[in-house]
């Protein structure tokens, strides 16, 4: 899913199903991020939770929220949501190289 850090909030779309019906009832939701830096070599876990509000599209910079909230898959998704974090988590962690947690090949 494609999100955008925006003045204190996420912003993303989403479409039809499942995901729009439990947005719309309004319960906390929690969204999280992981990532990696250039070289591979630190990680880090980010969760956010909140409450889904519906936001209007004339709400923020359509441009901006059109490049950085493109659907990677087809379909519509034309409902853009907000979370307002209540609750933000996360950790950073160096990631061990594989020859530390792989097991030896035998020839």
């Amino acid at each position: 899913m494609n999100y955008l850090p925006e003045d204190g909030s996420l912003f993303f779309r989403t479409g039809p199903g499942t995901k729009l019906d439990a947005l719309l009832e309004g319960g906390a939701v929690a969204l999280e991020a992981d990532g990696l830096n250039p070289y591979g070599t630190i990680a880090w876990s980010v969760v956010v939770k909140g409450r889904p509000e519906a936001v209007p599209d004339n709400e923020l910079d359509q441009d901006k929220v059109d490049q950085s909230l493109s659907p990677w898959e087809p379909g519509a998704k034309d409902q853009l949501f907000r979370i307002t974090p209540t609750e933000i988590t996360g950790r950073q962690f160096a990631i061990n190289p594989s020859a530390r947690w792989w097991s030896p090949r035998e020839p």
